[in-house]
């Protein structure tokens, strides 16, 4: 595999930087994580509050029992926290990933910019975070549909768009391309290098849900590992940025681009 695609060394290098600029990664997630933990801890219970009246499982793997719920209050109940949920993962958790990526990048530039200038920039493309999330979402969702094959296309050669944000300051359809840019010819390695790293993120924060025994009916043991499980997953976004900026770097050398 080329190094300059291989997911270990890209952790490697982000785990330098999320080391070296930790208390500047803790304060960005603080500000901007423990907002929507709080929020979806709250969801947490009021969907629990459902379930305690109406036991989804059954419902959910009933398509008659699921008829007469639909007609109820706590489907609409259950229907507007879903919508919210959403929209916090579509929306206000990329700004977090687009600011945590601008400091990554700021240090692999060697860039000094501290969390106020990250912040401040990433919420300042919000219109542009939420428009390109919602996009890639859709397209995701809708590749899905069709035989899956082109859902995981989609999703891989689009992967980067939050990163292209973050680093090149782009707007939604030139973020894509700029994925799309860094993934073609290579979307093997690309694919492989995102589920390795995907992979790692997952057994890492599953680990620690594990130690600190995670359960979702205890909210503030959910809240705490939320908060956590963000912190943690901020070095796995450093080492996207440097998946992201080392390939693009080397299609631009080979391109004569730069």
């Amino acid at each position: 595999m080329n190094q300059i695609m291989n997911p270990f060394l890209s952790m490697q290098k982000g785990f330098k930087i999320y080391k070296s600029n930790f208390k500047n990664i803790l304060i960005i997630s603080l500000i901007i994580y423990i907002p929507i933990s709080i929020v979806m801890a709250m969801l947490s219970v009021y969907i629990l509050r459902i379930d305690a009246h109406v036991n989804l499982y059954n419902v959910l793997t009933d398509p008659m029992q699921m008829l007469d719920f639909m007609k109820t209050k706590e489907y609409s109940l259950l229907m507007g926290y879903s919508a919210i949920s959403t929209l916090i993962e579509l929306i206000f958790v990329p700004i977090g990933t687009v600011a945590i990526a601008k400091l990554c990048y700021s240090a692999y530039k060697g860039i000094d910019y501290d969390f106020k200038d990250v912040v401040s920039f990433s919420f300042s493309k919000i219109f542009v975070i939420a428009l390109s999330s919602i996009l890639y979402g859709l397209a995701v969702a809708c590749g899905t549909v069709l035989f899956i094959i082109p859902g995981i296309f989609i999703a891989i050669s689009w992967y980067f768009y939050i990163y292209a944000i973050a680093v090149r300051d782009l707007k939604t359809l030139d973020s894509i391309r700029a994925s799309k840019f860094v993934t073609k010819g290579n979307f093997l390695r690309i694919f492989l290098a995102i589920a390795v790293i995907w992979a790692c993120n997952r057994i890492v924060v599953s680990f620690i849900g594990n130690l600190l025994f995670y359960d979702v009916e205890n909210i503030l043991g959910f809240l705490v590992f939320n908060i956590i499980s963000y912190i943690i997953s901020a070095f796995f976004i450093c080492s996207y940025t440097i998946l992201f900026c080392d390939t693009n770097e080397f299609k631009m050398n080979n391109l004569g681009i730069l």
